[in-house]
C-alpha cells in the first residue's frame, strides 16, 4: 500500500516536473528527472519483492543503471535554482560514467534469454541481501555497485550541501520571509532525501545495518516520494519553476510585449547595468579569489538574484562574466604597453586571476585564443 502510494506520487510530480510548460523552461526539468528515477527504482523494488519481476525478465537490474543518475541530477537541480544555469553544459555527459560501467558489467545477464534470467535471478530473489548487493555482473565485483552507488550519491549530496551553505548568508539577514521558507524547503528536500536513503544506505555499508532490507528499502523510498510531493504541493513556486520573489514579485516567465535584450527584462537590465558600473568603479575585478558572496555584500544584493540576472541577460555564469573583466584589464595593459616588463606569472594576479594558468583558461573561454598568441599578433610582448 505504501509502495503504491509512493508510485502515484513520484508519477505525478514527474510528470508536473516535467511537462508543465513553465516548468520545463527552468531547472526543474533536472529535478523531474531525480524523481522519475526514484520512481522507477521504487517500481524495481516492489516488482523484486513481490517476485512480479520474473514476469518481466527484460526489466531485470535495470534500477540500477539509472540509479546512479538520480543525485547527479538533483545537484544540477540545485545549481540551476542558486546559480541559475539551467542549461545543459558537455561536461555533463560524465555524469554517466557510472552507468555505463554498470551496463558494461551487465550486459551478459540483460542479454541472456528469459528461461536463464529467471533461473538465475530466482536463487537472488531468495537471499535479500544478494539481491541489495547487486552481484550477477561480468566483472565478478562482490558488492561494487552498491558501495559505489552509495559513495557517489553521498558526492553529490555533499554538493548539494555545499551550495545551501554557501548561500545561506542570503537568508540569515533577508526581510522576505517567503524566499527565506523557500530556501527552507530546499533544505527539507535535501534533509528528506539523506535521512530516509543515504544514511541507511551508509550504515548497511559500514556498520551491517542488519533492518535495511529490500522492503526497509522499498518503504523509504516510497516515503521520500510522498514527502517530495508534499513539499512541492506546499510550493508552488518550486512546483513550477518560478523560485526567488525580487521586488514583490516571483520571477515568472516575461510578458511577450516586454522589451527585452538577450532574454533579460528591462529592470533586469538595469540593475546588471548597476551591477557592473560597481565592478568597475571599484575595480573589484582586481581582487583575487573574489565571488558572488564578494559582490552580494559589496551591493547588498542578495547573490541568487545577481546569479540570475547576469545568466539571463549575459548568458553566463558569474565567474565567467567576471573574468571578462580582469580580460579587459590584461587587454589594456598590453595595448598600452604597460606590460611588456611582466610575465603572465606575474601579470595575472594583476587582473586579478589567480594563476597563469587560470588567466590563460579564462582568455581562451572567452577570447577564443591564448594570450600568447594574442600577444605574438601584438608584437608588443615577450616571454
Amino acid at each position: 500500500m505504501i509502495a503504491s502510494a509512493g508510485l502515484i506520487c513520484g508519477i505525478l510530480s514527474s510528470m508536473v516536473l516535467l511537462l508543465f510548460p513553465l516548468s520545463r523552461k527552468s531547472a526543474n526539468r533536472f529535478l523531474g528527472i531525480s524523481v522519475l528515477i526514484l520512481t522507477h527504482l521504487l517500481l524495481m523494488s516492489l516488482l523484486n519483492n513481490t517476485r512480479w519481476i520474473l514476469e518481466v525478465p527484460f526489466i531485470m537490474r535495470s534500477g540500477n543503471f539509472t540509479v546512479y543518475l538520480f543525485t547527479p541530477f538533483l545537484y544540477l537541480f540545485y545549481r540551476g535554482v542558486f546559480k541559475s544555469e539551467k542549461n545543459w553544459k558537455l561536461h555533463y555527459y560524465l555524469f554517466f560514467i557510472p552507468s555505463l560501467i554498470y551496463l558494461v558489467d551487465y550486459l551478459p545477464f540483460f542479454l541472456l534469454p528469459s528461461n536463464e534470467k529467471i533461473a538465475l535471478f530466482s536463487k537472488t530473489l531468495a537471499d535479500p541481501s544478494e539481491l541489495i548487493k547487486v552481484n550477477e555482473g561480468l566483472f565478478g565485483w562482490t558488492n561494487f555497485h552498491f558501495t559505489f552507488r552509495t559513495l557517489w550519491s553521498a558526492f553529490f549530496l555533499f554538493l548539494i550541501a555545499r551550495i545551501l551553505v554557501e548561500f545561506r548568508l542570503d537568508f540569515s539577514k533577508s526581510p522576505n520571509t517567503r524566499n527565506v521558507l523557500f530556501y527552507g524547503r530546499l533544505v527539507v528536500l535535501w534533509s528528506i532525501i539523506v535521512v530516509l536513503l543515504l544514511l541507511p544506505a551508509l550504515g548497511f555499508l559500514f556498520f551491517e545495518f542488519k533492518d535495511y532490507t529490500q522492503i526497509f528499502m522499498m518503504t523509504s523510498i516510497a516515503v521520500t516520494l510522498f514527502l517530495i510531493t508534499l513539499n512541492l504541493l506546499f510550493s508552488p513556486r518550486l512546483l513550477y519553476g518560478y523560485y526567488w520573489i525580487f521586488d514583490g514579485d516571483p520571477i515568472l516567465p516575461k510578458n511577450p510585449d516586454e522589451k527585452t535584450v538577450n532574454g533579460g527584462s528591462t529592470e533586469d537590465l538595469e540593475l546588471l547595468n548597476q551591477i557592473n558600473t560597481v565592478v568597475k568603479e571599484r575595480f573589484l575585478y582586481e581582487n583575487v579569489g573574489y565571488t558572488i558572496h564578494n559582490l552580494a555584500q559589496e551591493t547588498e544584493i542578495p547573490s541568487y538574484r545577481i546569479s540570475y540576472v547576469i545568466n539571463t541577460c549575459t548568458g553566463k555564469n558569474f565567474s565567467n562574466w567576471f573574468n571578462a573583466f580582469r580580460i579587459e584589464k590584461f587587454i589594456a595593459l598590453v595595448e598600452n604597453g604597460n606590460a611588456s616588463k611582466y610575465t603572465l606569472d606575474s601579470i595575472a594576479p594583476n587582473c586579478g586571476f589567480s594563476s597563469r594558468s587560470t588567466l590563460i583558461t579564462a582568455f581562451k573561454k572567452e577570447k577564443g585564443t591564448t594570450p600568447g598568441r594574442y600577444l605574438k599578433t601584438m608584437s608588443r610582448f615577450r616571454y
